[in-house]
């Protein structure tokens, strides 16, 4: 039996991620976080995957929204209840006071119930009617982002709020009114890992033609053709390019370029499409025609260079028998889709490094050197992967204890420097420590007399070894 509130039975737990979580809506972050721990550690990935699964999404999907909304604490002192709210009535129109009651010291004048009070109260499950004080207010004032914003959220929450409108509806409207930057764009951008379709739908065409500055446009388009890129809705690309060239070229090149490198990435993980094709050679002759800023910004131009050797580096795995496809489509997708959404698959992979690493050293070695772009790739991908929230590796002894041991264990007689290979996978792995950290310990307390094992000064070599024991420390954590 379990120590947390949800049963074992998978069927039986609810489907609203704060229930799956524990918390209220509206949770702080920090309280989300211990939720979350808490759970973890009761349904371990190792033994229960679908359930850790289940319980990741859900802290995702609310993390993702409370970088936006905080809860805002009930005052007390509020005598306004909901369904006496001003907020409609102001929408009436407003008389001129008599002279009587201007001369009067008691006269009170119409309370203001602000966006956070109507906020506070939809916190209190008072939905519909924060909804569409909300919409009152929008109607009544300056457009301002946040108000977009939280209906947007209310109608996350609660479709059946508005059943003429969806929740994407507000952000478009938000953004052609007050731009495509902030929060709104930050939320479209979520809606585009969601619903990867929305990228490609009229409104979102709309706004990506619309009369932008340069630099909220160039954002607004990279998320939209990292999106289509996804989809293979190479067409879409070629009709919006000419318009976003116009206009951020033209006002800085150096960001074009910058959309341009990530662009030529996306498009190259593309199935064999022709139009794929062409807009890929587009899109190389404009990075070639921008090589005069290379001397300034040999970043972007490098970072060409870097993914057509990881391109190449994933052709050649993918020939070798070695049955790494998986291995490869994850690098490869790397590129191409952010961490949350590789995160299933990718713990996969590293499932099967972590349940077999001798395999797996021996099939990753078989892919060098001509892999070798792709294991730094991968490794690259693990830069991102935190096992849990607040993860950090930690070294559990000191370097003259891991001397010793390593001593103890890997100078046994009759073992020569060549055959050293295996124990030292077994010893990093029982230790949970990563081979780097042995040529460490050797030479912090290196003495001329002693010397250093040759074993020991091959390690920084050794990609597969450090792959692998990254992996399972990782994993295993």
């Amino acid at each position: 039996m379990n120590s947390s509130h949800l049963p074992d039975d998978l069927a039986q737990w609810p489907k609203e991620a704060h229930e799956i979580l524990g918390v209220d809506r509206g949770v702080d972050p920090r309280d989300l976080r211990r939720a979350y721990t808490k759970l973890i550690r009761v349904f371990k990935p190792e033994h229960h995957p679908e359930h850790f699964r289940r319980i990741r999404e859900a802290f995702e999907f609310l993390q993702r929204y409370s970088m936006f909304f905080r809860t805002i604490e009930p005052d007390e002192s509020d005598p306004l209840p909901l369904e006496e709210s001003p907020a409609l009535e102001r929408a009436a129109p407003v008389s001129e006071p008599s002279p009587e009651s201007v001369a009067d010291p008691v006269f009170k004048s119409t309370p203001i119930v602000t966006v956070d009070e109507l906020w506070r109260r939809a916190l209190r499950n008072n939905d519909g009617e924060a909804y569409r004080s909300l919409v009152a207010e929008l109607d009544r004032g300056v457009p301002r982002p946040e108000l977009f914003a939280r209906l947007y959220w209310l109608l996350i929450t609660c479709p059946t709020l508005d059943p003429d409108r969806t929740a994407a509806d507000w952000l478009c409207r938000g953004m052609e009114v007050t731009g495509l930057s902030g929060v709104l764009l930050e939320l479209y951008g979520m809606e585009f890992l969601n619903c990867p379709g929305e990228a490609r739908s009229e409104r979102a065409t709309r706004l990506v033609n619309g009369n932008h500055p340069p630099r909220d446009l160039e954002a607004f388009a990279r998320k939209r053709w990292q999106t289509l890129c996804r989809i293979n809705s190479w067409d879409a690309i070629l009709k919006d390019f000419d318009h976003v060239q116009s206009v951020v070229r033209r006002h800085d090149e150096v960001l074009w370029l910058g959309l341009l490198v990530d662009l030529d990435a996306w498009i190259a993980w593309g199935r064999k499409d022709p139009v794929a094709g062409d807009l890929a050679r587009t899109v190389r002759a404009d990075i070639r025609s921008l090589e005069p800023l290379a001397l300034r910004n040999p970043a972007f131009f490098d970072r060409v260079d870097w993914f057509d050797a990881v391109k190449q580096s994933c052709r050649t795995i993918a020939e070798l028998p070695l049955s790494l496809q998986e291995f490869v489509s994850v690098v490869r997708d790397g590129w191409l889709l952010p961490a949350d959404l590789i995160r299933s698959r990718l713990e996969q992979v590293l499932t099967a490094i972590s349940a077999n690493p001798e395999r797996w050293v021996e099939s990753l070695e078989g892919t060098l050197p001509q892999g070798a772009a792709a294991l730094m790739q991968f490794s690259n991908l693990l830069d991102q992967y935190e096992p849990y929230p607040g993860f950090q590796f930690e070294v559990p002894l000191k370097p003259e204890q891991i001397q010793q041991l390593a001593d103890r264990f890997l100078r046994s007689e009759g073992t020569s420097d060549n055959m050293f290979r295996a124990q030292v996978l077994q010893f990093c792995l029982d230790n949970a420590i990563d081979p780097t950290v042995i040529r460490w310990a050797y030479h912090a307390g290196y003495t001329v007399e002693s010397g250093i094992p040759v074993w020991v000064e091959s390690l920084p070599a050794d990609m597969s070894l450090h792959l692998v024991c990254r992996v399972c420390r990782l994993f295993r954590a």
